[in-house]
This record gives structure tokens, C-alpha cells and sequence, in this order.
């Protein structure tokens, strides 16, 4: 601090010295204040470094709290070569047999070789189609009308159709082709390629012809009577069977049989992931909340007990049975999974959790998921929250079943029917959404039409949420929506010419929602989803109900795996507004800022002092100096005395 004074210059007291003792002396009360801010700041951190992992806990507890874990499915086939396959959670274990007849190729047309693909071939017109829509014509004048140009401009007028200028190499005077691929496979996609009649462009190439006809992929399900034919345009079949999608890839070939079966590796690896995540925080524990009596050092939460005791109720969660499950299957023990009461770690025996995973694969996931057994198969458990309380059984009441949008021919089509230019296009409006197609111009039975307009409708609409599934009812076509409820719904314009053919209802058609009671409240669902009531036992409850009719008196009986109430007692303690350690955290830091406010009031107190220190003494200072003038003074004049006394002498 800045003095009026020179430190000791009159006095020869280092006095700053002695100010900076006092004060020190002061200080040792608010030294020790900040040695146990530093401790509490410790404590804080360590909580919040332990609560980050409990919060990677939780997580790995969701992975693991997911019923489709423990549905995976793995899909073979005995001929990749023919027919391979995908399988989803929704597909049944088993083997199914295929015959693959065709395979799903594109139009490919071409006109006879000339001798050069860069020479012009004379002015000229080209007209292309694909399948039953919009034709394109496209003029060449004389100079830019060779093969290269002409491909060219096919490839940039986007028709869905790729043209390519082949070289046969044959040793032709006329080896140049041009070739035309439509970019889709199917019979509903056939190139209609025309060059204008009595052109130069005409004369020098002549017409296309077919070189690869356009053919659907067909499949045949099962043998014998008993086999189900499925055509469609592409390669790729999706809604054959629940959760398995089918690539076909050779035809001709039968008895290709795929095979279903269970994926436990998911599920394992999410065990031993939850089960690492579990033992580091364990190893947190150990490490800072307890004492080391070699080093005689305790660790940042020692005297947190509270902690350790709240994480041994996550322990004891976790390692009790599941209620309502049997004995033999109902605790982590059983799957072998157990704790080393040495370490309070768990410990993990492979060859048991392999066995169990192999044979009882569904017994494995109640002990982990959530689950719930239904007295009728059109109910089933779907998830649940931790606001559910299980009253077991719930009493399930459907009274409306959910339905898709559906419409209904309004008259039987014609055993054959002819599709031209005057009764092709469709145009269809699904859940909001306008589609408009074309159908091929050709004869059909009614079945054929109805493949047909299948095929045209899985071309044009890619939205699976949209997708339409064409039906035959007594010699009535229908259409009907994939998705189910109230928020599904379709229509076919009345405009469209092709419904002179099809002859279906152009009303705007909806799907329903599932309505009905859970314990004797009414609840209206979405779709095929029915969920528990706000406020209830039954909140968080989801059910899928897929039932064909209204039923009355089934029960769900559920029950509550060990990681969703390991995870609720994790919530209890990691939510930022609830939890316990949250809790901690805010009483600590609480302490920390008082214990800050505390050293600030002393600091001031403090330098109050310093102050007052120093001004008594700069005074005490001053008054020396003012004594040391004084005597100086009185010094001189009696010096001046003595001299004046010599000099008259």
C-alpha cells in the first residue's frame, strides 16, 4: 500500500514489516475458511464426477431396456446365390422354402449397327416412352444427330431412360449401337422408343428392337397347391412376411429355403457394456469414499456416506429378483451375472449367459425388459414408463378396433380389360399426398390388372408411410392404406381415366383408432397403440392391439425388468431437479458460497485494519520527523550561539 512516508526513514522501524505480521496474524481464521472451501470444492467435484458416471449408466441402461434387443433376428439362405434375405425384430423364427421364377429385369432396346458413332446420321426425330407415361419426342437436326449426340440428349432430358453407344467389336463394317435401358426394372416400365417416319435419322438406323425384354420378379412361397405366387417390378420384396425382406437374384431356381433365427449378440454385448459401466463407477467408489490405511489418506467423499449408501440401493435393485417371473429366471444370478463381495463389482460367467441367451432367449428379457403377458393374443405389451404401477392384471376392454384407410371397388371389372390411351391414367391422394400414374397399355385379366396396378402404385410411391395394397375381392379391386388410424387416409380423383376401368369409390376414405377402457377408463388410442390414462396405475402403459373385433374382460399382466427399476432409482438420484446428488451438490456449493462470502467480510475487515495500521504509522513517522526537524533546528541555533560567543571573544 502506497505510504506518505518513507518506511522508516525517521524512525528506523521497518514498520511495513510489522504491518504485514499483524495482518498475517489476522489472516490464520480466513486461511483456514479457505482450506475448507477447498475441501468442499473437492467434495463437489467428486459428486459431479461420480454423478457423470451414473449418468453413463442410465444410458447404457436404455440400450439395454429395449425388448427389440432381444428380438433380433438373423436371416440364411441355403442358395445366396438365388435368393438372399434381411430379417427384422417382427420376423417369426423358422425355416420358409422359395422358388424363385423370374427375376426383375429392365427394357433394353437398340437400333441395328452403323459404322461410326461420331459421323451425323441426317436430321430426324426420336419418340420415347417408359411404361404408361408422358412421351417425349426429341428432334436431331442433320449436324448433330450422331450416335454420341443422340445418347447424349437422352441422358439429359431425364425420361428414366440411360443410353449408351455399344461397340461390338465384331469386326462389323457396322459395329455401332445405340442401346436404351429404362433406369427401373418391371413390365410396367417397357421403353416405347419411335423415330420419326421417313427421316434421314430413320433411314440411316432403321427401328429399335427389343434386346432384353422387361420382366417382373416372381416368387412362389411354400410347395406343391399350397405355394403363394408374389410378382412385383423390382428385385427387392418387402411385405411377402412380417420383418424379412427378400433380394431375388437368379430365376429358375427352386427350394431355396431361409431361415429365421434368433440374434442374441446384441443383447450380450449390452450386457457387458452395462456391466463395465456398472463396475466403474463402482471403482470411483472405492477409490474416493474411502480411507487408505496405509497412506492414512481418505478419500474426497469419505465422509459422504450418504452416497455410498444410495449407489448400494442401486446395487440391491439390481441384483434382486424380477417380481412374477420364475424363480429359476428372474434375478441376474440366474444368467450369470453375480457381485465379487470382495470389490462390489459384478462379475460376468459367459458360458451361463451364452446358454441361457441360446435356450431361453425371451425368459432372458423379462429378467432385463420390460414385459407383459396378454390373456388374448390381439393385445400386446408394447413399453411402459416409470410413472406405471403395476396392479397386475390390468383389465383390457377393446371397443372399436383401429383399421386402414380402405376403398372398395364399386363394381366388379371386366374378366379382360383393355388399357389405352383413353383410360390409363390414375391419380390417388394418400395421407394428404398426390401420386399420378399411368398404366401400360395392354389387356388384362383381373387379376393381371390388379398385379399391375400394384406394380405402377409400388413405383410411384416411395414413402413407406404412403405405400398401397392392391386387393381382389370377388372380382372388385381394393385399395388399402399400410398404416392404421385416423390419421390414414386415401382417394382416387374421380377425374381419373383409368377408373372407368377399376371402377373404384372415389371418396375420401379414413382409417380408425383403437378405442376402448384399461381398468375401466376409457381411452381412445392412436392407430393400433391403446395407452394408459394420466394420473393412473396404467400411465406410461402402451399397448399394441391388433385385434380383428371388439373384446372385453382380457388382462395384461406386467411386470417391471431390473434395468427399468435399476434406471428409476438412478433418475432418483442424477435428475437435475429432483435428484439426491443434484441435491448434494447444490448443499455443498451452498456451503462453498457462504463460506466465499464469509472470506470477502473478513478480507474487508482485514484491509481495514492494514489501513488503520498504516496511518498510525505514518503519524507516529511524522511526529519523529517532526521532533528530528525541531531538534535540528534547536541544534543550529545553539551552534550559532557558540560561534557568535567566539567571535566576541
Amino acid at each position: 500500500m502506497p505510504t506518505t512516508s518513507v518506511d522508516g526513514l525517521g524512525s528506523g522501524i521497518k514498520w511495513n514489516d510489522i504491518i504485514t505480521a499483524m495482518v498475517n496474524a489476522d489472516r490464520a481464521s480466513t486461511a483456514l475458511l479457505e482450506r475448507r472451501k477447498g475441501d468442499i470444492q473437492a467434495k463437489v467435484d467428486g459428486v459431479r464426477a461420480f454423478n457423470a458416471r451414473l449418468l453413463s449408466l442410465q444410458l447404457d441402461s436404455a440400450a439395454l431396456n429395449r425388448p427389440s434387443l432381444f428380438s433380433a433376428r438373423t436371416a440364411a439362405s441355403s442358395n445366396d446365390g438365388a435368393l438372399t434375405a434381411t430379417a427384422t425384430s417382427s420376423a417369426t423364427p423358422g425355416t420358409y422354402t422359395f422358388d424363385v421364377v423370374t427375376v426383375a429385369r429392365s427394357h433394353q432396346s437398340a437400333i441395328a449397327g452403323v459404322d461410326s458413332n461420331t459421323r451425323n446420321l441426317g436430321a430426324g426425330s426420336l419418340t420415347l416412352q417408359v411404361g404408361g407415361g408422358v412421351s417425349t419426342t426429341l428432334n436431331f437436326a442433320a449436324g448433330s444427330s450422331s450416335l454420341d449426340n443422340i445418347a447424349a440428349s437422352v441422358n439429359g432430358a431425364g425420361l428414366g431412360i440411360s443410353a449408351t453407344v455399344v461397340n461390338s467389336g465384331s469386326g462389323s463394317a457396322t459395329p455401332y449401337r445405340l442401346v436404351l435401358t429404362s433406369n427401373v426394372t418391371g413390365k410396367s416400365s417397357e421403353i416405347t422408343a419411335t423415330l420419326g417416319a421417313g427421316t434421314d435419322l430413320e433411314t440411316a438406323v432403321g427401328a429399335f428392337t427389343t434386346t432384353q425384354a422387361a420382366e417382373d420378379a416372381k416368387v412362389t412361397i411354400g410347395t406343391g397347391l399350397s405355394a403363394v405366387a408374389v410378382t412385383q417390378s423390382t428385385n427387392v420384396f418387402k411385405d411377402i412376411m412380417p420383418g424379412i425382406t427378400l433380394t431375388a437374384k437368379k430365376d429358375g431356381v427352386s427350394g431355396v429355403n431361409i431361415t429365421v433365427g434368433s440374434n442374441a449378440g446384441e443383447a450380450k454385448t449390452a450386457i457387458k457394456t452395462f456391466i463395465e459401466t456398472y463396475n466403474g463407477a463402482v471403482q470411483y467408489i472405492r477409490d474416493n469414499a474411502s480411507y487408505d490405511p496405509t497412506s492414512k489418506k481418505a478419500g474426497v467423499l469419505f465422509s459422504e456416506g450418504d452416497i455410498r449408501s444410495r449407489f448400494q440401493s442401486v446395487t440391491s435393485t439390481l441384483m434382486s429378483p424380477v417380481k412374477g417371473l420364475p424363480i429359476d429366471l428372474a434375478t441376474l444370478g440366474s444368467v450369470g451375472v453375480s457381485i465379487d463381495r470382495a470389490t462390489g463389482k459384478l462379475t460376468l460367467d459367459e458360458s451361463i449367459l451364452d446358454d441361457k441367451l441360446s435356450s431361453n432367449l425371451t425368459g432372458v428379457s423379462r429378467i432385463f425388459t420390460n414385459s407383459g403377458v396378454s390373456t388374448d393374443p390381439g393385445i400386446r405389451f408394447a413399453s411402459m414408463s416409470d410413472k406405471t404401477v403395476p396392479t397386475n392384471p390390468f383389465t383390457i376392454d377393446i371397443t372399436q378396433v383401429a383399421s386402414q384407410a380402405k376403398v372398395m371397388g364399386t363394381g366388379t371389372v371386366a374378366p379382360s380389360t383393355i388399357i389405352d390411351g383413353t383410360n390409363k391414367d390414375l391419380k390417388v391422394t394418400v395421407n394428404g399426398r398426390e401420386y399420378t400414374m399411368a398404366l401400360t397399355a395392354k389387356a388384362y385379366t383381373q387379376q393381371e390388372l390388379a398385379d399391375h396396378l400394384q406394380a405402377v402404385l409400388n413405383q410411384k410411391i416411395a414413402n413407406n408411410a404412403d405405400r398401397i395394397k392392391v386387393g381382389l375381392d370377388a372380382g372388385r379391386i381394393t385399395l388399402n392404406t399400410l398404416t392404421y388410424g385416423s390419421g390414414s387416409s386415401i382417394q382416387v380423383d374421380g377425374a381419373s381415366t383409368a377408373n372407368t376401368a377399376l371402377l373404384l369409390d372415389t371418396t375420401k376414405l379414413y382409417g380408425a383408432d383403437v378405442q376402448g377402457r384399461i381398468n375401466g377408463t376409457f381411452v381412445a388410442g392412436s392407430g393400433q397403440v391403446l395407452r394408459g390414462t394420466e394420473g393412473t396405475p396404467s400411465e406410461g402403459l402402451a399397448l399394441s392391439v391388433t385385434a380383428a373385433a371388439i373384446l372385453s374382460g382380457a388382462t395384461m399382466t406386467v411386470s417391471k425388468g431390473l434395468i427399468q427399476l435399476t434406471s428409476e432409482r438412478l433418475k432418483g438420484l442424477t435428475d437435475n431437479k429432483t435428484g439426491a446428488f443434484t441435491a448434494k451438490e447444490q448443499g455443498l456449493q451452498a456451503s462453498i458460497d457462504k463460506i466465499s462470502e464469509s472470506i470477502t467480510k473478513a478480507d474487508a475487515r482485514i484491509e481495514q485494519r492494514r489501513a488503520r495500521y498504516t496511518r498510525q504509522f505514518q503519524t507516529m513517522e511524522r511526529l519523529i520527523n517532526q521532533s528530528n526537524s525541531l531538534g535540528n533546528m534547536i541544534t543550529g541555533q545553539i551552534k550559532g550561539y557558540e560561534n557568535m560567543a567566539k567571535g566576541s571573544g
